[in-house]
């Protein structure tokens, strides 16, 4: 469950400072439907920027990842008494049955080999009534009908019937939304899919499935340095797209993320399991 993570520090161009800013909206949409005083996770938390803005009205919040260099990096820059950091084995969530009232998972699903396990392990350390919030790219908008993810880190991409039937197979209750964004960061994206779709073609022996992701990342950004200048509108100094992302209808053809809601249904846990407290620090 790798991920090719943007360093803030590290922008180039608006593509990847508007999928940074997308990264924003989307735990600022989670601040915005997190209940007061709720147990929160935070599941694929990378450096814990996402975690401490839930942190900022959670009563408790876990941010759980499978990279070690993540969490201790999200333990060194994000320290309170209501937040804490975890590293996972990416497979068993490490809480008890019917834990968190609320879990974040933005950009993880696709990472993962066992997505309905996860999915399955999501469901149960979540509260009756409790809401899950997902999202993941849009498949459908990204990859040729049958074409495999142009990136390495992703195992596959989803469309958004797909991505249902997996969900509704565990939660009564999923509602699929698209993630919009004003015309010019849709068509920056596009650009973006289309420059690696091309560059995916040129592996003609599929060697991005076998070389170490890290390796094929760095490749791809070197065939991009080597392409002729820039779109004027990928110039200058970068400046902030939260605002330019919206909650919309899914489209198939312009929704930049599938978003699901998913509540638990609380009539199906009138008595539910009596389990032990987590023993571990928040």
């Amino acid at each position: 469950m790798e991920k090719n993570r943007i360093d803030p520090q590290k922008i180039r161009g608006l593509p990847e400072q508007a999928l940074l800013d997308k990264g924003v909206f989307l735990y600022r949409m989670g601040y915005d439907l997190l209940p007061l005083n709720a147990v929160c996770l935070d599941l694929g938390c990378a450096d814990g920027y996402g975690t401490s803005i839930l942190s900022e009205k959670a009563k408790k919040i876990i941010g759980l990842d499978v990279d070690e260099t993540s969490i201790k990096c999200a333990r060194k820059n994000y320290i309170s008494s209501g937040i804490g950091f975890d590293l996972y084995d990416g497979k068993t969530i490490p809480y008890p049955d019917h834990f968190f009232d609320f879990i974040t998972a933005f950009h993880v699903i696709e990472h993962i080999k066992e997505d309905r396990r996860t999915i399955g392990e999501v469901f149960r350390v979540l509260k009756p009534g409790g809401l899950l919030l997902l999202a993941t790219p849009n498949g459908s908008m990204r990859l040729p009908q049958g074409q495999p993810p142009w990136n390495v880190y992703h195992i596959r991409e989803y469309d958004d019937e797909g991505l249902h039937q997996i969900l509704s197979s565990h939660f009564s209750e999923v509602t699929i939304k698209g993630l919009g964004a004003e015309p010019h960061i849709i068509q920056a994206e596009l650009r973006r899919i289309r420059r690696n779709i091309r560059i995916a073609a040129l592996d003609v022996f599929y060697l991005r499935r076998v070389l170490p992701p890290s390796w094929v990342s760095a490749l791809t950004r070197f065939i991009h340095q080597l392409q002729k200048k820039r779109k004027k509108e990928e110039k200058g100094p970068p400046r902030s797209f939260v605002e330019s992302y919206t909650v919309e209808n899914f489209n198939r053809q312009t929704s930049l993320d599938i978003l699901a809601f998913c509540t638990k249904d609380r009539h199906r846990y009138l008595f539910p399991p009596q389990t032990e407290e987590s023993r571990r620090p928040f």
